[in-house]
């Protein structure tokens, strides 16, 4: 069972996103910050993060590029979220591996993960929301 962490400080939008995921048959588990995100990543072991880029506490691009420079994580697919236009957030070069901008079409979302995850495409049995 493939892995997704979602870091996302809008509990609504997180609770949405794992109720989605985990109906699909992925193993989800969220985090609203920075905090705990150590722990998360060893005990958890996820193979792909769903992140906000504007979280409260942090920039997920920083975020991301400490997973993505770090030997153990790495290795981590990330796919950044963010509400707002990407011309209008400062420019933060980032090693990320796919963005989307919200609101997204969750089916869409599902088949980029899919894709990132070599997954075969269950997106197609999903019911609308």
């Amino acid at each position: 069972m493939k892995k997704i962490l979602i870091i996302e400080d809008n509990l609504s939008n997180a609770e949405m996103i794992s109720a989605v995921f985990n109906e699909e048959g992925f193993s989800t588990r969220s985090l609203t910050g920075s905090k705990g995100l150590e722990e998360m990543l060893r005990d958890f072991q996820p193979d792909l993060i769903l992140m906000d880029i504007l979280l409260e506490s942090t920039d997920g691009r920083a975020l991301c590029n400490l997973i993505k420079a770090n030997e153990k994580t790495g290795q981590i697919k990330i796919i950044l979220m963010t509400a707002a236009l990407l011309h209008q957030i400062p420019d933060v070069p980032c090693q990320h591996d796919g963005i989307v901008t919200k609101p997204f079409d969750i089916f869409e979302l599902l088949k980029k993960v899919n894709n990132m995850l070599q997954v075969d495409d269950i997106s197609a049995s999903l019911k609308p929301l």
